[in-house]
């Protein structure tokens, strides 16, 4: 998880300063994913996708993710791995998390 600090997106490192040892719950339909799965994403989510780190379970198998070589924050569907919306703005997702302190 140390090399994720390194990339320059002001929107991801501050989602990172919120990930733990265990899930965060942000309501009952999303949860912030732990460092052991954003580590082990291809492990645990079952994937084979390259560049990417998954961040929040949307459920119903949709993931928000960042796209390292794009820099930009997708959703992807996991059980057919299609990347299938930009995120222009993750503000919401960040809001839930800075009102979780």
């Amino acid at each position: 998880m140390k090399e994720l600090f390194n990339i320059e997106n002001e929107e991801l490192q501050e989602i990172l300063k919120y990930v733990g040892d265990e899930p965060l719950f942000l309501n009952d339909e999303m949860r912030l994913l732990s460092k052991d799965e954003i580590n082990n994403y291809k492990m645990e989510l079952g994937i084979d996708i390259d560049n990417i780190v998954p961040l929040i379970d949307l459920f119903d198998n949709n993931f928000l993710i960042y796209n390292k070589v794009k820099n930009t924050f997708e959703k992807l569907n996991i059980v057919d791995e299609t990347i299938y919306e930009r995120e222009e703005t993750i503000e919401k997702y960040l809001k839930l998390l800075r009102d979780m302190q």
